[in-house]
């Protein structure tokens, strides 16, 4: 099992703190950079829940690591690629599930607020991607369209913000849609506003 090191958690500040509302409860995640020469490596905390990234310095993913607690019950899963596979592990309790898929070139994205920021800053009017179900480990397809600039306010700051549409490919995007907003200056996502999937309540997530 994978353990993932705390120590940015422990010696600095968060960079970006997002508030997630889903039917009246709020959960805060505080996330931390590591900026070295060559890669980022991204650390996300909330009461029962630990994400690490690793990336390129254009937030290009390459490690992902996801550690829940929750339900008395710890859960994790791993993704990581190697050239066109990109090979996901689950533990649960003491099952464990192992898969593998052929992505070729497809842009590969787990956590939307960083692995958008390239397409959103870029002249480009959509971007396909893949990204993994975490809760049966199933790949996805997705594509992400820009819409039109709004001001969002989020607390007391107002941001000059990219709307983007993100949908599944082909037919099955009639059945999930989501939107992220992101702050035109910096790149940051300033609000997100989708559900996990079909019969699941709404959550909105905005930058403290």
């Amino acid at each position: 099992m994978y353990i993932i090191a705390l120590s940015l958690l422990c010696a600095s500040l968060p960079e970006l703190s997002y508030n997630e509302e889903i039917k009246g409860i709020s959960v805060k995640t505080e996330w931390f950079t590591q900026k070295e020469e060559s890669s980022l490596t991204l650390e996300g905390k909330s009461p029962k829940t630990n994400f690490k990234l690793v990336c390129d310095p254009d937030y290009i993913m390459s490690h992902v690591t996801y550690l829940s607690s929750k339900h008395d019950k710890d859960e994790q899963y791993e993704c990581y690629r190697e050239g066109k596979i990109l090979k996901v592990k689950r533990v649960s309790g003491e099952n464990e599930s192992l898969k593998e898929y052929n992505i070729g070139n497809c842009n590969w994205i787990q956590e939307f607020n960083f692995g958008l920021r390239p397409f959103v800053r870029s002249g480009l009017g959509s971007f396909r991607f893949c990204i993994i179900n975490p809760s049966d480990l199933s790949l996805n397809r997705m594509i992400a369209k820009k819409q039109h600039i709004e001001l969002i306010k989020t607390g007391k700051e107002t941001y000059r913000a990219q709307k983007v549409k993100i949908t599944l490919q082909g037919p099955k995007a009639l059945f999930w849609t989501a939107y992220a907003w992101f702050d035109t200056e910096t790149g940051h996502m300033v609000k997100y506003k989708g559900n996990r999937g079909p019969n699941t309540p709404m959550s909105t997530v905005t930058l403290l």
